[in-house]
Parts: structure tokens; sequence; C-alpha cells
């Protein structure tokens, strides 16, 4: 088949928030409930509920997030010789860890727009906060963040036999966070802030004309940005930089009984070579609801090809269903989600 290509802060430099023009996401160190206890042991730490973390996103409210870790900030130690063999040491620059969100599916358009802007080559640069919300609706902390990066968006492992909850994560690199006090009663969220539930069971996998009604499992996976720091002078913040979208391998585990066809492409295409942009497949994998019957999120995958076919070790005992397992590379994702 052919190819198809489907409230604002300032910086320490005393620079306004950047807004960008247009528009892919590794986890922070913790919920911030739990962050907040760490500068005094003996304190006591109360945690929230999942799903009391609402986002905003350029002063608009962007929907809510089951949780939030990340976002802490740090600055580097020094030690330089001294007189004799002491040792003098002062801080050098600040580093400000990533934030790692995980969230349902249906995400706020705001947020979807900014992965999308990302995935299509078109990085852009988001200012916002995130509020922790307590049971009552008091808003306990804020955590504002400027000039935001997307570096990772991740999906769990999907398991045709389980009925585990699902999430995704989605991580994002800033060049300046701040901690602020509650504000109060948390402002009316949107009509559209609640996300959809969905299991790591309710997928289906479409890749040109295989066979793929029986694909048991797909890995996890993530989509990366890379994020590099450029220094500027001699201050202590740094601009952040996008750099290559990393568009992951897949792993697919599916039946023995329809193996025939994904021989055949293998041998094709792997062992004979023929392995040009035409040989390479189109599809999806799409999320879907409690009913099986509708599609409520996908992720379209481009240009994709076979690179290893192998029987699947895991099955044991004469009544387990033999699989294999396809690793396949794809060029590019584009996700749905709204």
């Amino acid at each position: 088949m052919g190819r198809k290509d489907v409230g604002s802060v300032t910086s320490r430099r005393g620079l306004p928030v950047r807004i960008a023009g247009a528009a892919a996401l590794a986890l922070g160190a913790g919920v911030w409930a739990a962050r907040a206890g760490s500068a005094q042991a003996a304190a006591p730490v109360r945690s929230y509920a999942a799903g009391t973390f609402a986002l905003t996103l350029e002063g608009s409210a962007a929907g809510l997030l089951r949780s939030v870790g990340g976002g802490g900030a740090s600055a580097q130690v020094i030690a330089e010789k001294a007189a004799g063999s002491l040792v003098k040491k002062h801080l050098g620059s600040i580093e400000y860890e990533d934030f790692a969100a995980q969230s349902g599916l249906g995400l706020h358009k705001a947020l979807h727009a900014w992965i999308a802007e990302t995935l299509e080559g078109k990085p852009s640069r988001r200012s916002g906060s995130v509020e922790t919300i307590d049971t009552a609706g008091t808003v306990r902390s804020v955590r504002e963040f400027t000039n935001a990066l997307i570096s990772e968006i991740g999906f769990p492992a999907l398991d045709a036999s389980s009925k585990d909850p699902a999430s995704i994560t989605v991580k994002w690199t800033p060049e300046l966070t701040r901690t602020a006090k509650g504000r109060g009663k948390a402002s009316k969220l949107p009509a559209d802030a609640k996300q959809k539930q969905w299991l790591v069971s309710n997928f289906r996998l479409t890749l040109g004309d295989l066979p793929t009604d029986r694909v048991a499992k797909i890995d996890a996976f993530a989509i990366r940005q890379t994020v590099a720091a450029a220094a500027v002078g001699e201050i202590r913040d740094y601009q952040k930089e996008p750099g290559v979208i990393e568009i992951p391998n897949l792993r697919v585990a599916f039946a023995e009984v329809d193996l025939p066809a994904w021989q055949d492409w293998f041998e094709d295409f792997a062992i004979r070579g023929n392995s040009g942009d035409d040989r390479e497949l189109s599809g999806k994998i799409g999320f879907l609801n409690p009913s099986l019957a509708k599609e409520i999120g996908s992720i379209e995958l481009q240009n994709v090809g076979i690179y290893r076919l192998a029987p699947d070790p895991a099955p044991t005992g004469p009544t387990a269903v033999r699989r294999w397992v396809a690793e396949l590379y794809v060029e590019r994702m584009a996700i749905a989600l709204t």
C-alpha cells in the first residue's frame, strides 16, 4: 500500500509568556500531595482523590486530570576548591522537573490541540497551571508553569483479557515553575471536563488487509519529543527548545490461526527486502466504549513495516491459545482523543 500521511507568570529573565502560533510526551517525582510533605518529614500528608487536579492552559480551563506529579524546582550545588583542603559551595542554575499527568479519554480540546500540534511537527509552548482540589471543592495548591513543551504521550499495555482501567500519560517540560497557595473555592468546570472511562481490553487494531480480529495484546508504548535546554548568557534559567519526535515501535500479539497472512507479509517485506514505501501499511488502534460498539478515541498509524515475527512464549498448557508476536515500526501517529 502506498504512503498515506494522514494566571500567567514571567520568567526569571523578565520575559513575558510566549504563545506559539502552531502545533508527542517520563513520570515526575510523585503526586503533589505527597511532595508537599517532603520538606517536613514529621508533618502529616493529606492525599486527595484521583480526578481532583484541574488544568488550565493560557488562562482557560482545560479539564480534569486523574493525577499530576513533578513540576518541582531545585538548584545545582557547585563545589569549588578553596584554601588548603577546604571546599566552597554555591548554587548554580535552577532546574525544573517535568510535569507528568494521567488522564482518561476525552481530553479537553485545549490539551488535545497541544498534543496534535506536537505530533504534526509543529511543537508549541503553553503556559498554565494545575490546581489541587480537595473533596470539598477547595483549591489547596496551585502549581504554575511557563513556556512548557510536551515531552511524552504514553499509552498503557492493551490486553483483551484484562479488566483494568486505562489511563494515558502526558508529560510536559517547563522553562519555569512557581508554587502558590490555594485560592479558595475551585472555579466551575466546563461541561466537557468529564473524562470517558475505558478499559485496557476495549481496543481494536486494523492494519491494511491483515486479519486483526484476534489481536490479543499490544505492549505499552510512548511517543516522545526531546527537549533541550539552551543557555542564555549567565542567567540561571534556560530556554527549552524542541527536538526530534520519536515515534515508538509496536509489539502485537495475535492468535496463531491468523499466522499465514502475517507470515506472507513478513517474508515479502523483511526477508525478501520488498520494503519500500508502497509495501508499508496504514492502520489504526481504536479505543472502544464498554459495549464495544462505539469508538471513543483512536491512534492512526502511518507507514507501518514489520521487522520481526516469532512465537509468543507466554502460553503454557494444552488448552492455552497459541499466539505469535509481530514487531512493527511506525513512522507517524495521529491521535484523536476528544
